[in-house]
């Protein structure tokens, strides 16, 4: 193999690897095989295998698990706290490239991140003058308070690293879906950014002071992450 390819590609790999550390890639396509891990706001925990799921604007507004054969339950979000979802294998090849590994989150389970499961919390979201209640897919798993970073499924991604025709690290997503606290969810864009970064950061004032004049997006994983260790 041509040295300076090699060295090239090792760079760009290393790249992928501290970009994972902090957003994590959305889970497109689940399993309808492995078992989902589901908890209810009562604290029931509910084990079983994906049956079903409904979607409004892209976003899951109820789900069905299967229990048993005899035993399929069908939730709405506002029923459930949170729950993992398995990815498809069509997925797998790429989920070590973009696993979280420095947690500063307790409240979710890393093991499960990493062998692949989507991690998904209830939230209120506003869409043009109705809010909805909808299951949404947390990207910053590892570090999820005091801001939740959701997929936005109708976003599209910035520009992606390959070697040799190969995608090995995918660009941050150009929208985001926010929820500071437990307040309702708010829609972030590339193109105005700068504008909801006060919004974003509300919970610690102090550290206002350390965002750079200028933010660039493709910084905000790492603001965010120096965020949650510095206002938890």
């Amino acid at each position: 193999m041509n040295k300076n390819f090699l060295i090239t590609a090792l760079l760009v790999l290393f790249g992928a690897s501290a970009f994972g550390q902090y957003f994590s890639a959305p889970v497109e396509v689940f399993s309808k095989k492995k078992p989902v891990y589901l908890t209810l706001k009562t604290g029931e925990e509910v084990t079983g295998t994906l049956k079903k799921y409904g979607l409004k604007k892209g976003l899951i507004d109820e789900i069905t698990i299967e229990v048993s054969k005899k035993d399929k339950r069908e939730f709405k979000p506002e029923e459930i706290a949170f729950l993992y979802l398995p990815q498809s294998g069509l997925d797998k090849a790429m989920d070590k490239m973009y696993d979280a590994t420095q947690w500063e989150s307790d409240d979710v389970n890393a093991e499960y991140i990493k062998d692949g499961y989507a991690y998904f919390t209830q939230a209120t979201v506003q869409l043009k003058k109705k809010k909805i209640e909808a299951l949404l897919q947390v990207v910053n798993t590892s570090f999820a308070t005091p801001v939740k970073i959701f997929h936005d499924p109708w976003s599209r991604e910035t520009a992606s690293a390959s070697i040799g025709g190969i995608k090995v690290a995918g660009g941050l997503e150009k929208s985001y879906w926010v929820q500071v606290g437990d307040d309702d969810c708010f829609k972030i864009q590339k193109k105005n950014y700068p504008e909801d970064l006060e919004r974003i950061f509300s919970t610690c004032s102090d550290y206002k002071s350390q965002i750079p004049d200028g933010p660039k997006w493709a910084d905000f994983p790492e603001l965010l992450f120096s965020y949650a260790k510095s206002c938890k």
